[in-house]
């Protein structure tokens, strides 16, 4: 695995986290928009089969939940793990690139601005940074 590919696991499974909660919350609003409410569990119309069909979606919501659970613990984990590798950095400037482009997620736009630097230097150091970071 390279360093690029290291630093990039968390910003990758926080997208993948938004994603399943976006998943979870389209789940919710199909339960309580289309026949009946899985707030108060009584459905609307034909009892049984639209009871059926809200306990699927429940069931669905619950592992979903279960599945963002386990990846915000990953994801902190991971956090941590690349806070660590970063700190290992030892030139300021690679730093301060590499914790904004991987834990923040700024482009190399936004950290050009923030840093006050050209867009190709902050490339370049981005390169110098990347061969400093040990993957663990």
């Amino acid at each position: 695995m390279t360093a690029k590919e290291y630093l990039s696991q968390y910003r990758n499974l926080d997208i993948e986290i938004d994603s399943l909660v976006l998943e979870r919350e389209r789940l919710y609003s199909l339960a309580t928009t289309r026949g009946g409410s899985i707030i108060d569990g009584t459905p609307k119309g034909a009892k049984s089969d639209n009871a059926a069909k809200h306990e699927r979606i429940i069931d669905k919501i619950i592992e979903i939940d279960d599945i963002v659970n386990k990846r915000i613990d990953r994801l902190i984990a991971i956090r941590h793990e690349i806070n660590a590798a970063i700190n290992g950095v030892k030139d300021d400037k690679h730093r301060s690139i590499l914790r904004l482009r991987y834990i923040n997620g700024y482009t190399f736009e936004q950290i050009a601005v923030e840093m006050e630097m050209c867009y190709r230097h902050i490339c370049r150091l981005h390169g110098q940074a990347l061969r400093e970071v040990e993957v663990r």
